[in-house]
């Protein structure tokens, strides 16, 4: 028989798919066909798993089904579903039949069935026999194609636990080989199925040219679509030589088994494990050729055929060629591989040499070429390959380089074990298989987490949810489709819940409690952290959560009681209804619930992990039962799980129980057992078998308070159900009940069912009855005496008795009788208030009937409001859904139904308008809104549509004569929102709102502010009629409240008529009132009008407060921070809004900019101080330091100021960023020349001092720079510092007196280094930690910083920690010296030790470059030497095995020391796996073992010492079996290559003991002798370090026997724990987390008292701005400085000193450090003061007089006011702006403080946002220039500075200069 088309696949050109399967075998097919198809169905979402009737999901009545996925379990589930046994074998009985031998005349329907599904193609019929007008539209058929796709797309595919284990598993990181893996998956992949379903149909039905016989016509359609399925292409194309990667897309099953096939069929041939014999793939007796190449068989020739056919197709997945490989390709590949180089190697080169030469056929020899076709290829594999031989020359094994690791790769996907489930799944007393242990820990672990809670929910009550995890193995009971229910709707209403307003009278503080446990603060010095009281972001390298928690220590995304009781409580106009129960049922209901969820954790983390361990042969005495059991401790919130289990069990319980309402009756019975009453039993709750009912029972106590509760209820659903129930009396329904006592109301007990109607009570009239007698009558129906006081009910006779008939003559019915309303009551909360959907539709009918009801009560009907009162709300539904749904709430069958659909009620223009014409139930229908709520959320759909009863004839006077209906056709019209924000303009706020055409605009207002939660009466509406088309210049208008819309568009000719309304696009405006009772656009009108009478003239403008951000543009705070604190500069502010500016700008100087420079300046501080019409508005509540509280303040962007910045500087015309500094002096710099009255500079000559006065030569100084420079810059921010030379040789003395318009002043130099550590104790390694801060010289080294720590350890000097141990007694010396060697310091990466750093290695050498800054640093105690030592010694002798264990440097033998780093590693269950359902991940702490003597150590003493350091850290439950098994050998652990004691260290290299990672000796089988086993791994932990990667071994084992350990100094040791001791424990979930490992082990980190007082991040002591002055001022020697006495160079002393003070000081801190060795940041805490800086201290004095200052020495500063301006008399400055800079060095962020010359107030401008902050807060260790105003000129203005007057002519001459500065008794400069 003839292939079919349809089953030619990818891979099938190079091996049929049934030869495949015979290679692989039936039994392993079919595991693969089932695992592979379990892969599926827990991968794709179930929205697009298909639902059939139940006819038709029954596979054995028809092979044309489609697959239920539900059905199909996780892979570690034995068992298989009917389902699933018959698409198993039918897709298995498929791959294998033999087409080409089969003796039937056609194809079995079955297996064209069945093909047709693995290839994801439809049925034959639907693709075939179509005509040449059906080919042309194609598309159609690919509605046809089934869902989901059986198939792995490329990201399944490289996904962790799919095909690749999770050692191999490909990753985009370094040695993830993404790019090799991806060439192996387009080379096996398949084309889109709608691809090879259009080619399929056209090769199928294109009818055959002329000359084609049947079998030619047959050969060429198998040809073309063989063809275009290898190739990807389209086979008419031309260009059919490219391979597009895009389009594969898909990797088929048969394709997969083909390549595992290949695979296999090449190891069975030529990789055979047997020592001595011969693989068959060679011939098994030696021919007489000697070369051992020509020994392959057929079938090893056949083999290697087909895998150099495959590695073709893989390399070419890289070129992306179809006709040749190149030899770049392969070297590219081996480069991937192997690493760099290696095609260049020896044993290399000459296999690419001998492929890519090509023998001649013409002439004798070889030619080289570049590429290889595929038969070249295959060739050039088979001249190439290397045969390993036995020992006697016989062929043993096939290697090659370009196949290996395939092979390798192949090997670790197929695992043998998994695929053979007798095997896998053993449970026998000998041996447990791994898929039982596995199975035992899904289950574990399925049983204590909440997200397998809900699936477990979910499967129970058939829920799904789109996002839903893990799969459960367990396979559900199949459901009927109507039944099904998404859990959309459930979360988003729980969400609503989550956002409903807390209640106004709980105090903020107690809803918001948080608890910090972070003390690395504190409150004297928390200032002192860089930034941290400023509201800047900024992230630290280590962060130690804190602790928080929110309403009373609730977890996130919980509700609390008194929420819950709202909701279930409070009445809901919006939905109307006036509540479902009374406060204390809704309390009740609530602990019920978190009973119920108490008692689900309790079962599953005891009874469940019970089972598994008795199942496993675990067993675990009585005393340790208690411990590993969960604590469940008493709950006070519900998450959504709770709600989910409480809504599925009020309306879902048919689904499991026979009685559907068993469910909700045993969660009410629970609920009545929480009442108070006196129990007779220890626990009237719980009991040991929670699960058991009879356990629990009611006492008397309890069933009054039952009745109670029901009688209360009775009259709360009565007055809730009354119309106007607000504004009635609370007490009525009470009074009518009369619950006084011990005594009830007869009546309402008799409507209860509660007695006999005909009792004496009731036929005496008497209203009165002892609630003891409805108990008595209680026990009278569950056949129990009464008069027994300790009498009870327990849950059976609950049931008994709710459903006895207590007076049979009753006319009352059932539904309304006993704990039946409530059982109503709570049906409706699970379905409604919860969303969830109930299972049976006849329920649904039940629900929305009663809320019909309800409603009808609520709002009730007369003649002139046949739709209910004035303002009753409504929703449209469509009448055809409606009658469906009614239909469909009837049938007995339950049927499928579609969402709703609202849509075609309304118009096309997306507002919710309905068309016109459409009549009510024939197009619609009316339902109340809680009955809308409930469809919605049953069925989704929508949109909703509502309306409300309007009155309607408005002419009429009386009330009776009104009219009332419902307002179908509402204006809808676009709100607009206008408030003191948006400074009374008017913003979007509302689109498409519904107004009433009836109503007036009263009740769109009081709607509007109800939104908006204000008082009406601060709000009014108006019409901006000026925004009208057509309106153009008219005035807008207050609308008339007391009038309807369309009254007032009528009056105000706007329409002239009702009916004009559609035609045009309304827009109302609400305003709202402002903090000062006034209209923002009347504020708005008022301030426009004065602007513009006061535009033309002259008098001063009225400047702003300055309040006014500044937009980045992308890196520009460095210059938004500069802007701000010179606009905020008194005097130069009022310099440029005055226009005085103008008179000075100086054009032609070649220095400056045009005058570009400050004419931007100006615009842009002009607009800092406009005055705008924005009041400031912030939190009203009181400021506390360290609060910070955002303005609203409006802002700029300073675009025209950047650009013009970048055209005249280049540097700054880009984004990066740049320091403010650098800009802050260029700005200074360029404005003075811009602004320069000096229009032709002199030349001046700067003298020395020789032996002149200092005031003299000062004076000269600064008169040559006045002379150059004129400026307000000079007036304000210029002075005069003094630089004195001297010689150390001869002594003179030279002085310079340079002006400057800025001091940088440098940090002091200090030795001292921070040092962060975090120290893991020997004690507590795993577990929790503590993080120190030690200060340290620079000089140090590692061994110091170890010292520093053993001496804050013994609690001697926290508070200094320096490594100065002159004043250290001896005694304590040795003591630290002898801790400090049992301590090693490593370096971690991502969670893993990578190497151990030196003692002697210097902190300095280990700083950031970038930062200076010494990484945090990772310190490990050590076992001490002596008792390692001595330990080795013991251990020595008895394996006889010489050690020296002495540590006296005096003596000649000292102990060699190892080092190992040491991992644990457990099984973690991989996520929808489909091979590989585990892995071993790396958790918790890493740590370090030190070991003498480690070459002579034994496997057994490595285990001995490990087993001893792990019981220092791991849990209890962990260390039990330690101890139980510390005397056990188990020689099973000995590998048989550990047969010849002769190999030993030497054959680490040669692979011997490698663990493949799904082998069962990675986790499984028999227990170690200390439960874990000791591999060797790479540093992280994933795989072996000593193996190939390809190899797939997760670590070569360290044998637990007496032959030397083959671990190494330096090596990575994973400590692999068994999984019985990870299910026995259940413990490991605490210590490992889905987060790297490196957050996990940082998690639990505790702080050292040593962090409260760090000093930031630069680590040094207090320093003041005065050291920092001081030390600006300090002597330093200058090297090879030309002495004029001496006329050499010479070494000589420079100091510096102020002679002149500016009125504005600008100090920069150099926290900037560039040297040869480092570029860093220095982060310390500064101290400057705030007041009252005095620079006296660093004034140059007169060498003459020894004074810094004489009154009167103002003669060259003569310019300014004398009493304020001679710059030596006042030397007292106060703050007022600070630039800080939040960040490191490479990178950071520029923000200012300003203080506020208007009100004192600080603010911090960050950017666009601006802050309110306190003085104190501004002195952080963030601050880095500091603006100074001098004392004297605070309260000066610009004349005190300047000349304001026009002059005549530009700037000024030298002659005038020269006289001014003369001039003596001047007060400005002109």
């Amino acid at each position: 028989m003839d292939r079919p088309l349809y089953t030619i696949s990818g891979l099938s050109h190079i091996l049929p798919t049934s030869e495949a399967c015979q290679i692989l075998g039936a039994k392993t097919v079919r595991s693969i066909v089932r695992n592979f198809l379990r892969c599926i169905a827990s991968t794709k979402a179930p929205a697009k798993l298909k639902q059939f009737k139940q006819n038709e999901q029954s596979p054995n009545n028809t092979t044309n089904g489609e697959i239920n996925w539900e059905e199909f379990s996780h892979i570690l589930e034995k068992g298989e579903s009917d389902d699933e046994t018959y698409w198993i074998d039918l897709f298995t009985a498929a791959l294998m039949y033999d087409f080409a031998n089969s003796q039937e005349k056609g194809i079995p329907s079955w297996c064209a069935h069945a093909w047709h599904r693995l290839m994801n193609l439809p049925s034959l019929k639907t693709y075939t026999n179509l005509t040449g007008a059906q080919l042309s539209q194609l598309q159609k058929l690919n509605a046809s194609i089934p869902s989901p796709i059986i198939g792995l797309d490329r990201a399944t595919f490289m996904r962790s636990g799919i095909l690749f284990p999770h050692c191999i598993a490909p990753h985009a990181g370094a040695g993830g080989h993404s790019a090799l893996m991806e060439c192996v998956f387009y080379a096996i992949a398949s084309p889109p199925t709608t691809i090879l379903l259009n080619r399929l149909a056209k090769v199928h039905n294109t009818p055959p040219n002329t000359g084609y016989t049947k079998e030619t016509w047959k050969q060429h359609m198998y040809k073309e679509y063989t063809r275009a399925i290898v190739e990807g292409i389209n086979p008419n194309s031309t260009n059919n030589r490219q391979n597009n990667q895009n389009a594969r897309t898909t990797l088929l099953l048969p394709d997969l088994l083909v390549f595992w096939a290949v695979v296999k069929n090449y190891r069975d041939s030529f990789q055979n494990r047997e020592e001595e014999d011969i693989p068959i793939g060679f011939y098994q007796r030696s021919p007489n050729q000697k070369d051992l190449r020509t020994r392959f068989s057929d079938k090893g020739s056949l083999a290697l055929y087909y895998m150099a056919k495959l590695m073709y197709r893989i390399y070419d997945g890289f070129q992306k060629k179809i006709t040749t490989v190149t030899r770049d390709t392969l070297q590219r590949f081996l480069t991937d591989i192997h690493g760099e180089g290696t095609a260049e190697k020896p044993n290399v080169k000459p296999v690419l040499d001998r492929m890519f030469a090509i023998k001649n056929e013409d002439i004798p020899g070889h030619r080289h070429v570049t590429q290889l076709t595929e038969s070249q290829f295959v060739q050039a594999i088979r001249k190439t390959v290397q045969i390993i031989p036995h020992s006697d020359d016989t062929p043993k094994e096939l290697s090659h380089i370009f196949i290996n690791w395939l092979f390798g790769i192949v090997t670790a996907m197929m695992p043998m074990d998994l695929l053979d489930s007798d095997i896998y799944f053993s449970e026998t007393d000998s041996e447990i298989g791994a898929g039982t242990y596995l199975q035992a820990k899904l289950d574990m672990l399925q049983n204590s987490t909440s997200d397998s809670e809900i699936m477990n929910l979910y499967r129970k009550f058939d829920v799904s949810d789109d996002g839903s995890g893990v799969r459960s193995p367990s396979s559900p009971v199949q459901k009927q489709s109507s039944s099904h229910m998404h859990l959309y709707e459930v979360k988003r209403r729980f969400q609503s819940m989550l956002a409903r307003p807390i209640e106004d009278n709980l105090a903020p503080e107690d809803l918001y409690d948080v608890d910090s446990d972070d003390t690395s603060y504190s409150s004297d010095n928390s200032s002192m952290e860089e930034g941290r009281h400023l509201p800047i972001d900024e992230c630290e390298d280590e962060t130690i959560p804190s602790k928080t928690s929110k309403l009373g220590d609730l977890p996130r995304n919980t509700i609390d009681e008194d929420m819950f009781v709202r909701v279930l409580s409070e009445p809901d106009i919006d939905l109307g209804h006036g509540g479902f129960v009374t406060p204390k049922i809704a309390r009740l209901i609530f602990r019920g619930g978190c009973l119920k969820a108490e008692e689900v954790l309790r079962s599953q983390s005891s009874q469940s992990h019970l089972e598994i361990l008795s199942k496993l042969g675990i067993a675990m005495d009585d005393r340790n039962k208690s411990k590993d059991m969960l604590d469940v401790q008493d709950r006070n919130f519900w998450n959504i799980h709770d709600v989910v289990l409480f809504g599925c069990t009020a309306v879902r319980g048919s689904l499991i129980s026979d009685d559907e309402e068993l469910p909700l009756l045993e969660f009410m019975f629970n609920m009545f057992t929480l009442l108070p009453g006196k129990s007779l039993l220890p626990s009237s709750i719980t009991t040991e078998n929670n699960n058991n009912q009879e356990g629990r029972f009611m006492t008397r106590d309890q069933i009054g308070g039952m009745l109670e509760l029901l009688l209360e209820q009775f009259a709360y659903r009565v007055q809730a159900d009354t119309p106007n129930s607000k504004e009635s009396d609370e007490n009525t329904n009470n009074d009518w009940i009369g619950i006084h006592g011990e005594n009830v109301d007869a009546s309402a007990a008799s409507l209860l069912g509660l007695m006999h109607a005909s009792a004496d009570a009731v036929e005496d009239n008497q209203r009165l009855v002892p609630i003891e007698e409805l108990v008595k009558q209680v026990f009278r129906e569950i056949d129990k005496d009464c008069s027994d006081p300790s009498v009870t009910m327990n849950f059976k006779e609950f049931v008994q008795w709710t459903r006895a008939i207590t007076d049979p003559n009753t006319s009352i019915e059932m539904t309304d009788r006993k704990v039946n309303p409530l059982l109503l009551e709570l049906q409706l909360i699970g379905s409604i208030v919860f969303g969830v959907k109930p299972c049976v539709p006849t329920l649904e009918r039940t629900l929305v009937e009663e809320i019909q009801k309800r409603f009808s009560f609520k709002y009730p009907t007369p003649d002139n409001a046949k739709r209910g009162p004035c303002g009753t709300r409504w929703f449209i539904i469509q009448i055809k859904w409606w009658k469906e749904w009614l239909r469909y709430s009837e049938e007995t069958i339950i049927l499928s139904l579609p969402k709703i659909t609202n849509e075609r009620l309304l118009v096309e223009n997306g507002s919710l308008a309905l068309q016109s014409g459409l009549r009510y139930k024939f197009d619609f229908e009316l339902i109340p809104p809680l009955a809308w709520s409930a469809l919605q959320a049953w069925h989704d759909g929508g949109p909703p549509i509502s309306r409300t009863v309007v009155p309607f004839k408005r002419n009429d006077t009386s009330e009776e004569m009104m009219k009332y209906e419902i307002e179908l056709h509402p204006i809808f019209i676009t709100i607009l929102l206008s408030d003191e924000t948006s400074g009374g303009e008017a913003r979007p706020f509302q689109q498409q709102y519904p107004v009433s055409r009836h109503l007036t605009l009263q009740s769109l207002l009081d709607d509007l502010c109800t939104s908006l939660d204000i008082e009406s009466s601060r709000a009014r509406l108006w019409l901006p009629v000026s925004r009208m088309r057509g309106f153009t210049g008219a005035t807008d208008f207050i609308l008339d409240l007391n009038y309807s819309l369309i009254d007032e568009l009528v009056e105000n000719k706007i329409i002239s008529n009702e009916s004009e309304v559609s035609l045009r696009k309304f827009e109302v405006v609400l305003e709202l009132k402002d903090d000062n009772d006034s209209w923002p656009t009347e504020q708005k009108e008022t301030n426009e009008m004065s602007e513009d009478l006061n535009q033309d003239q002259d008098t001063d403008a009225v400047l702003g407060n300055g309040i006014i951000g500044l937009h980045n543009m992308g890196n520009t705070c460095y210059m938004n921070s500069c802007i701000q604190c010179l606009s905020h500069t008194p005097v130069l502010r009022d310099y440029f809004t005055s226009k005085v500016y103008l008179l000075d700008i100086n054009r032609s100087n070649p220095l400056g900019y045009e005058g570009r420079l400050a004419q931007v300046s100006a615009v842009l501080i002009n607009s800092l101080w406009k005055k705008y019409n924005h009041k400031l508005s912030m939190d009203t509540k009181k400021y506390r330091s360290g609060q910070h509280v955002a303005l609203s303040a409006p802002c700029i962007t300073p675009k025209t100021f950047k650009d013009t910045l970048g055209r005249i500087h280049s540097d700054f015309s880009g984004n990066e960023q740049h320091d403010a500094q650098e800009l802050l002096n260029f700005l200074l710099a360029g404005l003075s020349e811009d602004l320069n009255r000096i229009m032709d500079k002199p030349y001046t000559e700067a003298p020395d001092s020789d032996g002149r006065p200092d005031k003299e030569l000062a004076n000269i100084w600064w008169t040559n720079h006045l002379k150059r420079e004129l400026s307000i810059i000079v007036a304000l921010f210029n002075g005069q510092y003094k630089s004195l030379l001297t010689c150390k040789t001869c002594g003179y003395e030279s002085a310079r007196f340079e002006p400057f318009a800025s001091i940088e002043v440098p940090l002091p130099e200090d030795d001292q280094v921070n040092v962060q550590l975090i120290f893991f104790p020997l004690e507590d390694q795993g577990g929790d930690a503590m993080k120190y801060s030690l200060n340290l010289r620079q000089n140090s080294t590692i061994f110091d910083v170890l010292q520093s720590l053993a001496r804050t350890l013994c609690d001697e000097d926290i508070g200094d920690s320096r490594n100065d141990t002159s004043s250290v007694p001896a005694e304590s010396k040795d003591k630290y010296q002898k801790m400090a060697k049992n301590m090693v310091v490593v370096n971690m990466e991502h969670g893993y030790i990578s190497s151990i750093q030196p003692h002697s290695k210097e902190l300095v050498k280990m700083s950031d470059r970038n930062t200076g800054e010494i990484p945090l640093l990772f310190i490990y105690e050590l076992d001490p030497l002596n008792d390692c030592a001595e330990d080795t010694v013991d251990t020595a002798k008895k394996s006889n095995i010489p050690a020296s264990t002495s540590d006296d440097p005096t003596k000649d033998t000292i102990v060699k020391q190892s080092f190992l780093a040491l991992c644990q590693r457990r099984v973690e269950l991989s996520h929808n796996p489909m091979l590989h359902p585990f892995s071993q991940r790396v958790f918790g702490t890493p740590f370090v073992l030190r070991i003498s003597d480690l070459e002579g150590c034994t496997g057994r003493e490595l285990y001995d010492i490990v087993a001893k350091r792990v019981e220092r850290f791991v849990p209890e439950p962990v260390l039990r079996v330690l101890k139980k098994n510390k005397n056990v050998t188990k020689e099973s652990d000995r590998p048989e290559s550990y047969a010849n004691s002769q190999k030993l260290r030497g054959g680490r290299k040669q692979g011997f003991n490698q663990t493949n990672s799904d082998s069962a000796e990675t986790a499984f089988g028999p227990i170690p002798r200390y439960g874990f086993r000791l591999r060797v791994t790479s540093r992280n932990g994933h795989r072996c370090e000593l193996c190939s990667w390809y190899d797939s071994c997760s670590g070569c084992l360290i044998t637990d026997d007496d032959y030397p350990t083959i671990a190494m100094d330096g090596d990575t040791v994973a400590i692999d724990w068994h999984i019985s001791v990870d299910i026995a424990s259940s413990c490991f979930d605490e210590l490992s987390s889905s987060i790297e490992p490196r957050a996990n082990m940082l998690a639990n980190v505790k702080k050292h008292a040593t962090c409260q007082a760090r000093r930031g991040k630069g680590g040094r002591g207090n320093i003041t701005l005065e050291d920092c002055l001081h030390a600006f001022s300090e002597e330093e020697d200058m090297d090879d400085t030309y002495c004029s006495r001496c006329k050499e160079l010479r070494t000589q002393t420079k100091a510096l000193s102020l002679w002149r003070l500016p009125p504005v000081m600008i100090i920069t801190l150099k926290r900037f450090q560039f040297t040869e060795r480092v570029k860093r940041k220095l982060r310390d805490f500064v101290h400057f003061p705030l007041e009252g800086l005095d620079l006296s201290k660093i004034i140059a004095s007169d060498k003459n007089t020894n004074s810094p200052a004489r009154k009167g020495d103002n003669d060259a500063h003569s310019t300014f006011h004398p009493e304020m301006a001679c710059g030596r008399k006042e030397s007292l400055y106060d703050l007022y702006a600070v630039i800080h800079h939040q960040g490191a060095l490479a990178g950071g962020h520029y923000v200012a403080s300003l203080k506020s010359e208007t009100d004192g107030q600080w603010r911090l401008f960050n950017d666009s946002t601006i802050y309110e902050v306190d003085g104190n807060d501004v002195i952080d260790a963030s601050a880095y220039i500091l603006f100074y105003i001098r004392r004297d000129v605070k309260e000066a203005n610009l004349e005190h500075f300047w000349d304001t007057q026009p002059r005549e002519g530009h700037g000024m001459s030298e002659e005038e200069v020269e006289k001014l500065v003369k001039s003596k008794d001047r007060c400005t400069i002109s």
